[in-house]
C-alpha cells in the first residue's frame, strides 16, 4: 500500500462543480468550528426527529478539532467540510484501518463516513464523494472499502449498493454510559443500528 498524504487545515482536497456552485471539500480550519457544530446540530435533529438537539459545547468541539488536525497530519484519519460560497454543507472522513476478525483479517481497509445537510440531499454530492473515495482506494492500494452509516438511511443504503457495496454487518446501537446522553438518547424516540457495508475493488 502507498503512503497518503499528510494534509494541514484550510488545505483543498477537491472540488465538484454542482449546476455552476463550486463545491469545496477541505480540512477544516479553527474558524469553521462554529459552522461544524451548527451542521451536526441539525443533521442529528433531521436524523433522530429530536424536537431541540445541540452538539457539543465550542470547547469541547476545539479539542476534537485538535485532534483531527493531529490525525490529517499522519494521513491515515482525515476528516473533512464541504463548502458552498462559504457554508459547510456537510462532512466526511476516511480512516484507514487494518480488520482485526473474521475471513480478511489482517487486510487494510478505508472507512469512509458522509453526513450531509438535508437541504442539499438528492442532488448527486454524497456520490461524487464516495466515487473520489473509491479512486482515492485504488490509488494507493486498497482493495476494501466499509462504508458506515444507519440502516434506516435509505438514501445512503441504495447509493452504496448503486457502487456495489453490500451490507455485510449490523451492529446494534446501544445508548452511551453517561447518564445525560442515556436522556437524550432516549428523548430521540428510537433507537438506530449501524450498517457497515463492504465493497471490494478489482
Amino acid at each position: 500500500m502507498k503512503n497518503f498524504p499528510s494534509y494541514t487545515p484550510g488545505q483543498i482536497l477537491t472540488k465538484f462543480d454542482l449546476k455552476g456552485e463550486e463545491l469545496i471539500i477541505k480540512v477544516p480550519e479553527e474558524r469553521d468550528i462554529v459552522d461544524i457544530r451548527e451542521l451536526l446540530s441539525k443533521i442529528a435533529r433531521d436524523f433522530y426527529i429530536a424536537d431541540r438537539y445541540d452538539y457539543p459545547s465550542i470547547d469541547s468541539m476545539r479539542d476534537r478539532y485538535n485532534r483531527v488536525i493531529k490525525l490529517a497530519k499522519k494521513g491515515k484519519d482525515v476528516y473533512f467540510i464541504g463548502q458552498i460560497k462559504g457554508k459547510t454543507i456537510l462532512t466526511t472522513n476516511y480512516s484507514i484501518k487494518k480488520i482485526m476478525t473474521g475471513k480478511y483479517k489482517g487486510k487494510i481497509s478505508m472507512e469512509i463516513g458522509i453526513s450531509i445537510d438535508k437541504d442539499y440531499q438528492k442532488k448527486g454530492i454524497g456520490g461524487k464523494i464516495l466515487d473520489f473515495f473509491i479512486e482515492m482506494a485504488r490509488g494507493v492500494g486498497i482493495k476494501i472499502i466499509i462504508g458506515r452509516f444507519f440502516h434506516e438511511n435509505f438514501d445512503s443504503l441504495v447509493l452504496c449498493k448503486s457502487r456495489g457495496l453490500n451490507v455485510y454487518k449490523i451492529e446494534k446501537n446501544k445508548p452511551p454510559c453517561n447518564k445525560k446522553w442515556k436522556k437524550d438518547f432516549h428523548k430521540w424516540g428510537r433507537c438506530y443500528d449501524r450498517v457497515n457495508s463492504r465493497l471490494f475493488i478489482e
